[in-house]
């Protein structure tokens, strides 16, 4: 198990870069579970508080994730 900072779930959530994006996902995925602490799990709902909606409809998806080994 790994542990994920804020920039690689930020462009793993986002994919606004397709190649960190790439990055991330290929980081994320060919290590799973990932561990997602609360800080940086803060971190990112903090950073992404001004987009509402994409908030309110992802943050579900990030804890469900069947990469995420659970927050802690």
């Amino acid at each position: 198990m790994i542990a994920i900072d804020t920039n690689v779930l930020l462009r793993y959530l986002l994919a606004d870069d397709e190649q960190q994006y790439s990055k991330a996902r290929n980081l994320i995925t060919s290590h799973p579970p990932v561990l997602i602490t609360d800080v940086v799990l803060v971190e990112t709902i903090w950073i992404i508080d001004s987009n509402r909606g994409w908030a309110a409809g992802h943050g579900g998806t990030i804890l469900s994730t069947r990469y995420v080994s659970g927050i802690h």
